[in-house]
């Protein structure tokens, strides 16, 4: 149920706090005026916690005189602030009882996050010095912690100190920082298994590899600067237990970096555990010997050239590939991408495309064979169907969406009418496919979904599709379903179960009298009309995915 807590004493607030915790049920969240957010989660009471520090009021830094500094050797800046005493005080009294709560649940907490550029700020002006240092070292007492989220610009020697002390941590978040006082904690955490570093720049990064756990088992690298590129990959090759690794080189301006900027792609024989590899650059991928993969819209912020790879859950023996919003050459295609990783064609089960230029019709037509796909996903990229699907024998799913029509004029899927037999779920969305070719491929189709394609009419050869079990139509706004189309088409498809329309699809009363009077001797058949009955909300629910 929920509640509002405006200014309960600590002591009262405390009880309610607790006796919510005994209580078996739903995730609970509870805020409070004077902690700001505070999440607390069943069913283990305090199990996660995350703390938010409020932005602090302006303020204004003075450097220590030469007196103060010959009497404190470790005399740092002081701040002073510009604000009325009201103002001070709310800000000193909210990290005063966020850090109380810290040190109360702190046995309790299993995850935490501590998030608040100007912590240290805050501490300092009420005599801890250190805010972060103060609420890391009130976590030793959290003897369960394996997980910890800092989102702070840095770490001063005290904070990394406390934060070394935290040796059960399996998993460690750093946004916004990492320094000199993060490599010395890392080194220290034996037991860490999952790392996640974002910062302006990863330069001091690759040192500290040899240092770090031999136990990691996850690895995300995620480099902001627009001047410094990510460094050198090769240290990482150490890291032999990795089974996930993720780089993102996030610099919009990679070419200041004297061209260096740019991913390197690692053969996974570099990696004997690893599972998931990706690579994000907004720069470019490369290979060793130098083949470049421009990124294909240079200068833009979103849509980095992306390399993603990963074991199949259903067959180790297969990856699931992802080429993203680069260009393909005769040199930089995907032979190339294959060698470089060290796969063979064969051991390819899924392969996704999403704004990926191809390259020139000839070097595509010299591609192998690609026998292990089972799946082709095709997302605003302009590969050539005719020369494509031949190279995919055993393709069963083909999802396409937002791709323009050939230049030749050629129908989208009319290729689909000699090749692809295997095919039991076909997708295309956002596409201008206004037909659907004949063609031994229909015999086994057993999802399809046309969905804002512009489709006019009803195809006839769906009669063939005598598997059907889910039909898709819906989002087409030029279709027309008449009562023919009821009898000579949609009742010959003999176990066809959901069907998707839109009720302005069906042409007139009579027709949506044919199609409720097919579904009622149909107990199978489920009909989900969209607008029938705005109170419905199945009636919209989209059809998913394949998996």
């Amino acid at each position: 149920m929920p509640a509002s807590l405006p200014a309960l004493p600590e002591d009262v607030l405390g009880r309610v706090l607790a006796l919510c915790g005994r209580q078996e049920g739903w995730t609970v969240t509870l805020v409070c005026k004077l902690w700001r957010r505070l999440f607390y989660e069943q069913r283990e009471p305090w199990r996660c916690l995350e703390l938010s520090f409020a932005e602090v009021p302006p303020y204004k830094v003075v450097e220590p005189t030469a007196a103060e500094r010959a009497g404190d050797e470790e005399e740092s800046s002081r701040f002073v602030w510009e604000i009325d005493e009201g103002q001070r005080q709310l800000a000193l009294d909210e990290y005063t009882h966020k850090l109380k709560l810290v040190q109360r649940v702190a046995p309790r907490v299993e995850e935490a996050s501590i998030g608040g550029e100007m912590l240290d700020v805050l501490g300092y002006l009420i005599g801890e010095r250190e805010g972060l240092a103060a609420c890391l070292t009130a976590l030793r007492a959290a003897t369960a912690l394996t997980s910890l989220k800092l989102e702070q610009p840095s770490v001063t020697a005290a904070a990394g100190a406390a934060l070394a002390a935290l040796s059960g941590l399996r998993a460690l978040r750093r946004i916004y920082g990492f320094d000199e006082h993060d490599a010395a904690a890392l080194r220290s955490l034996r037991r860490l298994q999952m790392l996640e570093v974002e910062h302006w720049s990863l330069e001091r990064f690759p040192s500290i590899v040899p240092e770090l756990s031999t136990q990691l088992t996850s690895l995300t690298l995620y480099s902001r600067s627009t001047e410094v590129a990510m460094p050198a990959l090769r240290p990482l090759t150490r890291l032999s237990q990795l089974r996930e690794l993720e780089v993102v080189e996030d610099a919009l301006l990679g070419e200041v970096a004297g061209g260096e900027a740019g991913l390197e792609i690692l053969p996974l024989s570099t990696f004997p555990a690893l599972e998931r590899l990706a690579l994000c650059s907004c720069a470019r991928l490369k290979t060793a010997d130098g083949t470049v993969f421009p990124r294909l819209r240079p200068g833009a912020y979103n849509d980095p050239a992306t390399l993603q790879l990963r074991r199949s859950p259903m067959d180790p023996s297969f990856w699931l590939l992802m080429c993203g919003y680069f260009i393909m050459s005769e040199a930089a295609g995907l032979p190339a991408l294959l060698e470089e990783l060290g796969l063979q064609p064969g051991q390819l089960g899924r392969l996704l495309f999403y704004g990926v230029e191809p390259p020139p019709a000839q070097a595509l037509a010299a591609w192998p064979q690609l026998p292990g796909v089972e799946r082709l996903i095709l997302q605003s990229s302009r590969f050539p169907l005719d020369a494509l699907l031949p190279l995919l024998p055993r393709l069963q799913v083909l999802n396409i969406s937002s791709v323009a029509a050939p230049a030749s004029g050629q129908p989208l899927l009319a290729p689909l009418a000699h090749c692809a037999a295997g095919l039991h779920t076909l997708q295309v969305e956002y596409c201008t496919c206004s037909e659907l070719p004949e063609g031994p491929y229909l015999q086994g189709l057993q999802t399809l979904v046309l969905e804002n394609t512009r489709l006019a009419t009803l195809p006839p050869c769906l009669t063939a599709a005598s598997r059907l079990e889910e039909l898709k139509l819906q989002q087409n706004d030029e279709l027309s379903i008449s009562e023919t189309d009821v009898d000579d088409v949609l009742a010959r498809l003999p176990v066809l179960r959901l069907l998707w329309l839109d009720l302005l699809q069906l042409s007139g009363s009579a027709a949506a009298e044919r199609m409720h009077t097919l579904a009622a001797g149909r107990p199978q058949l489920e009909l989900r009309i969209a607008n029938e009955n705005e109170n419905d909300e199945e009636s919209v629910d989209g059809l998913p995915v394949p998996a």
